[in-house]
C-alpha cells in the first residue's frame, strides 16, 4: 500500500490556507495537517471533522513549529499581517515613535524566518510554498517604502533565499493579487447603490490599468497544487482574470443587470475614515500597484497562471459574481433585522434568531412585531396612552448603521425611543474581522459609550465583521445593550452572501 504524502498547511482556518485543505483533502495521495493557533476554535473543530489533522502552533514559538513540521513532505507557508496589526494585545508594542504598521512589518517577517528556519531542519520535506507579496520599497528604488505588509513577506522571502539555499533549492513563491472580495468588504471599494438605482463603484486603483484579481479562498489551493505539480524554483503570481477595474465594473454589470457608475479616487484620498499610519500605507500601496503593478512590474520574474503546466483549474470572475448573489442579498435583508434584535435584547435579552427569509416581506415583518409584542407585553402608544420616551445611545464608527437603528425603532415603536449616535473608539482595531475582536469591539463601544456620561436608558455597542465558509463571505456583525444596571444582552446579526445552494455560514 502506497503511503499518503503529508501537507502542513499553516494558516488552515484562513482563506488561503483554507482553500488549499479544500484541494487537498479528497486526494487519496494526500493527508493534510492543518495548523492553527486555536483547535478548539469552531472553524478548527469543523476541520477535524472533515479529516484534517488538527495541530496547534504558534508563528512566534519556533518549538511548536518544530512539532508541527514532523514528517512534512510539503508546507505551505502563509501569514497574516492585518491579524497581527488589529490585534488589541499589541497595540502597545512599538517602541516609542515607531508606527504599529512599521512593528507589525518587522513581527509578520520573524515569524515566516521562524518558518523558513524550522522547515529547513525537515528532513522529509521535498517541497516548500511560500505565499508572500512583491516588494514595493525595493522594486519603486525606495519611492514607495510605507506598504508594510507587502514589505514585510518580500523581505522575508529574500532572508530565505540568502540564509537557508537548501531549502530554498526546494522553493516555489505563490503572489496572490488583488482579492476579489475587496470588493465587497474593503471600506473604499464597496458598492453603493445610489438614488437613481445604479451601483457605485470607488477605487484608488487606475480605472484602465489591468490587475490581477483573484478569490484567495477559492484560487490558493489550485495555484498550490500546480506549484507542486512543477519543478521548484517557479513563483507564480495568482490570478483568474487579469483585467482593469472599468472591465471589471463592466462585468458585473452585465451579469448582475445593474447600470453601474465608476469613482476614481486619486491615491490619498478616501471615501471612508481612515487614520494614522494607515493613510500612508494604502496610499503608497495604491500608488504602487497603478505605476509598477501588484504582479511587482513587467521585469518581474514570476510566472502567469497560463505558463504553469499544468495550469490551475479556476473558474471565472463572471462566475464569483453570480456565486456571491452580493446585491440580492444586501436588498433582501432590512436593516429591521438588527433593529429588532437591539428592541429584544433592550427590553429583555433574551437571544431570538430570525432567518434572512422571514424579514422579507412586511407581512412577516408585522407579525414578528406581534409576536415580540406578546411575548414582551409591548404596547404600540396610543393617544390615550402616551409612551415616556426612553434614550437609547448608539455607539458605532458607522453613521449608516447609527441612522437604521433610529429608523427602526421608529417604524417599530415610534415615539417610544428618542436616539442619540455617537461615535466611540473600539479599542479593537479599525476592521475587526475575527468573531471574537468584533464581539470585544461591539462591548468595548457599549461601555464607552456608558463612560460618556451621557444619560440615557440603554447604550449600544455595534461592530461589523467578515468571515468566510467554503467560498462564501458573510459579513456579520455583534450588537450589544448595556442598561443602567449593566449588561442587558448581545445579538449577533448575518449578512449571507452565499454560492448558490449555500444559505447559512
Amino acid at each position: 500500500m502506497t503511503t499518503k504524502k503529508l501537507i502542513v498547511v499553516i494558516g488552515a482556518t484562513g482563506g488561503q490556507g483554507g482553500s488549499v485543505v479544500n484541494s487537498f483533502i479528497n486526494d487519496p495521495e494526500w493527508r493534510v495537517r492543518g495548523i492553527t493557533r486555536n483547535p478548539q476554535s469552531r472553524k478548527a473543530k469543523n476541520l477535524e471533522a472533515r479529516g484534517v489533522e488538527v495541530v496547534q502552533a504558534d508563528l512566534d514559538d519556533r518549538a511548536s513549529l518544530a512539532k508541527a513540521f514532523q514528517n512534512a513532505n510539503v508546507i505551505f507557508a502563509v501569514s497574516d499581517f492585518w491579524g497581527i496589526y488589529n490585534d488589541p494585545k499589541n497595540r502597545n508594542k512599538p517602541k516609542p515613535g515607531q508606527a504599529l504598521n512599521e512593528w507589525t512589518k518587522v513581527q509578520e517577517t520573524q515569524q515566516l524566518k521562524n518558518i523558513i528556519d524550522e522547515a529547513a531542519r525537515v528532513s522529509s520535506l521535498e517541497r516548500f510554498i511560500m505565499s508572500s507579496l512583491p516588494g514595493p520599497t525595493k522594486l519603486s528604488g525606495g519611492k514607495y517604502t510605507n506598504v508594510c505588509h507587502h514589505d514585510s513577506k518580500a523581505d522575508a522571502e529574500e532572508y530565505g533565499e540568502q540564509n537557508q539555499p537548501e531549502l530554498w533549492a526546494k522553493t516555489s513563491v505563490y503572489l496572490p493579487g488583488y482579492f476579489l472580495n475587496n470588493f465587497l468588504t474593503h471600506p473604499m471599494a464597496q458598492p453603493t447603490k445610489k438614488e437613481n438605482g445604479n451601483i457605485q463603484f470607488a477605487n484608488n486603483l487606475d480605472l484602465d490599468t489591468k490587475v490581477p484579481l483573484i478569490s484567495h479562498d477559492q484560487d490558493s489551493g489550485p495555484f498550490v497544487r500546480a506549484l507542486i505539480q512543477n519543478p521548484p524554483g517557479k513563483s507564480v503570481v495568482g490570478y483568474r482574470a487579469w483585467i482593469t477595474p472599468r472591465e471589471f465594473v463592466r462585468i458585473f454589470s452585465k451579469v448582475t443587470g445593474y447600470n453601474t457608475e465608476l469613482l476614481h479616487i486619486p491615491p490619498g484620498e478616501f471615501t471612508f475614515d481612515c487614520k494614522g499610519e494607515l493613510r500612508a500605507e494604502l496610499q503608497d500601496n495604491f500608488a504602487f500597484a497603478n505605476e509598477i503593478g501588484l504582479h511587482g512590474g513587467d521585469d518581474s520574474p514570476a510566472a502567469h497562471p497560463n505558463e504553469v503546466n499544468p495550469p490551475p483549474q479556476l473558474e471565472s470572475v463572471e462566475d464569483w459574481i453570480r456565486e456571491q448573489d452580493c446585491l440580492e442579498e444586501r436588498e433582501s435583508v432590512r436593516p429591521d433585522v438588527a433593529q429588532l434584535r437591539l428592541l429584544m435584547l433592550a427590553v429583555k435579552g433574551i437571544p431570538i434568531f430570525f432567518d434572512r427569509q422571514g424579514m422579507s416581506t412586511s407581512r412577516n415583518h408585522r407579525t414578528i412585531i406581534n409576536v415580540l409584542a406578546k411575548k414582551f407585553a409591548l404596547q404600540r402608544p396610543t393617544m390615550e396612552s402616551p409612551p415616556k420616551q426612553k434614550l437609547v445611545v448608539v455607539a458605532s464608527n458607522n453613521i449608516p448603521k447609527i441612522k437604521a437603528t433610529r429608523d427602526g425603532f421608529t417604524q417599530m415603536l415610534p415615539d417610544s425611543y428618542d436616539f442619540r449616535g455617537i461615535s466611540v473608539d473600539s479599542n479593537v482595531s479599525d476592521q475587526p474581522f475575527s468573531d471574537e475582536e468584533t464581539l470585544r469591539g461591539a462591548t468595548n463601544r457599549a461601555q464607552n459609550a456608558q463612560a460618556a456620561r451621557i444619560e440615557a436608558d440603554f447604550w449600544v455597542g455595534i461592530e461589523g465583521g467578515v468571515e468566510t465558509h467554503n467560498g462564501s463571505i458573510c459579513s456579520f456583525a455583534w450588537i450589544v445593550v448595556f442598561g443602567k444596571d449593566g449588561k442587558v444582552g448581545k445579538a449577533r446579526l448575518r449578512r449571507i452572501f452565499y454560492r448558490r445552494g449555500l444559505v447559512n455560514c
